[in-house]
């Protein structure tokens, strides 16, 4: 959140939920794609306001992930939603790549490739 939308609230510094935490801003184009594959969009996916319910985008993650890759080895998951996927998309394009000593899975739009999730696993 920007400062000029935080000013009428007045945040109290000292109940910061991630003090000296700053998100990473996904990059335009994300890493080499070491892994891709399609995703179906089922009925059982939406929500309560007709798009993907955050949890599932979980099941997406780890569907991407190698079969040999444990899924408990992460002790951290940044999560960056940017755009909603709706049963209307049909399916998304779910990537996999390496970002330093990061694991970043991608969900992007089937038809132009725009990006509706990002996370970062660590």
């Amino acid at each position: 959140m920007t400062p000029e939308i935080m000013e009428p609230y007045h945040p109290e510094a000292d109940r910061e939920n991630f003090p000296g935490f700053s998100f990473r801003r996904p990059p335009k184009e994300g890493p080499a794609v070491l892994g891709e594959i399609e995703y179906p969009i089922l009925r059982c996916m939406i929500d309560e306001n007709w798009h993907v319910h955050n949890t599932c985008y979980l099941d997406m993650v780890r569907e991407i992930l190698p079969a040999e890759t444990d899924p408990e080895s992460f002790t951290e998951l940044e999560a960056a939603y940017r755009k909603e996927v709706k049963p209307e998309n049909g399916s998304v394009i779910v990537t996999y790549g390496k970002e330093e000593e990061n694991t970043v899975v991608r969900i992007l739009d089937k038809e132009d490739r725009s990006l509706h999730a990002e996370f970062v696993l660590r």
